[in-house]
């Protein structure tokens, strides 16, 4: 479970000791679920880029018991206590996965770049599995920094010689967008292994750090539902910081794999439901034949939250094809 604590320069050591009365409901809530037998490490400073959210911890709750305490904390507290989420990146298993043609996507004529000239170059963050380049030959990707914080080991659940879950799911992520628009700035963010899972904390504060650097846009092909299906605190906690300090950083995000209704955050944010800020973003069959209309791909998820949709099918692209524009 996360607490948020309040704002100040240094946060501190919650104390279980500490009697009630006019303490901040962050601090009775820290009482509260120490006294339910939750424990947390040291508070310090909060590196730059990241969230205010003390994490407590327990190993004797299951999910259902999760939930009634977190339910508990906020009813007695009034604080924002919530579940730390786990978000999977789609699609999420390879074995699962079959051959497809490239998708005849009709992209905008020459023409239409002649007239839309490009006006500023823009810098993409891809938070996600990271980046891996081995063995490139063909120059896609070099451009892009590799790193100790978001190089992608690809083979690591466990080591044994062959690809994890959703080993190299950034790299595929970073090659889109670079095809898509050859001319913008890629910056690549670890937050989920390699099979694709990372909690919503540390995606948030990836969110947070991507926008502090400079993002433009910030494209999340990831995401979960939620028990009560409302957003995750840490993703309300991230959007409003961008909307405070970085309102002209544009979020992305996919809508899901599930295909149904159930939302998924944070793209569900964007619509009806949730804080906004965030475009969710569903997925499309290409067309069948020339003058057809995209059809809806039946695992992509829908709903009144999703805000538009793309073909989502065979997306691979041998030239610019769309670019920010003015």
């Amino acid at each position: 479970l996360l607490v948020p604590p309040e704002a100040g320069p240094a946060a501190r050591h919650l104390d279980a000791s500490r009697p009630g009365g006019d303490e901040p409901a962050w601090q009775e809530a820290s009482r509260l679920l120490y006294g339910l037998g939750y424990r947390a490490p040291l508070l310090h400073d909060f590196p730059r880029g990241t969230l205010p959210f003390q994490t407590f911890f327990t190993h004797d709750r299951d999910a259902e018991q999760l939930v009634q305490d977190r339910d508990q904390v906020r009813r007695e507290t009034g604080a924002e206590v919530d579940l730390n989420y786990v978000c999977t990146s789609g699609y999420l298993s390879k074995g699962e996965d079959y051959p497809m043609s490239t998708a005849d996507i009709p992209w905008y004529p020459p023409s239409w770049f002649e007239d839309h000239p490009v006006q500023r170059s823009i810098t993409v963050a891809v938070i996600d599995t990271g980046i891996n380049r081995v063995q490139r030959t063909d120059d896609w990707l070099q451009v892009i920094a590799e790193n100790a914080q978001n190089e992608d080991p690809l083979n690591v659940l466990p080591a044994d010689n062959a690809l994890d879950e959703s080993a190299g799911h950034g790299t595929f992520v970073s090659g889109i967008v670079q095809q898509v628009d050859p001319e913008c700035a890629i910056r690549v963010y670890r937050a989920l292994d390699t099979d694709g899972m990372g909690t919503c904390q540390d995606i948030a504060n990836a969110i947070v750090q991507a926008a502090a650097d400079g993002a433009d846009i910030i494209n999340l092909s990831l995401g979960t539902e939620t028990v009560d299906d409302n957003p995750p605190a840490q993703f309300t906690a991230a959007m409003a910081t961008l909307q405070a300090q970085y309102p002209g950083v544009a979020v992305v995000a996919s809508a899901g794999n599930n295909g149904d209704d159930t939302p998924v955050f944070p793209a569900a944010m964007g619509g009806v439901i949730g804080s906004g800020g965030v475009i969710g973003v569903g997925a499309l069959n290409p067309p069948a034949a020339p003058g057809d209309q995209p059809t809806p791909v039946n695992w992509s998820s829908f709903g009144p939250w999703v805000q538009c949709s793309s073909i989502g099918v065979g997306v691979e692209i041998g030239r610019a094809s769309c670019r920010e524009r003015v």
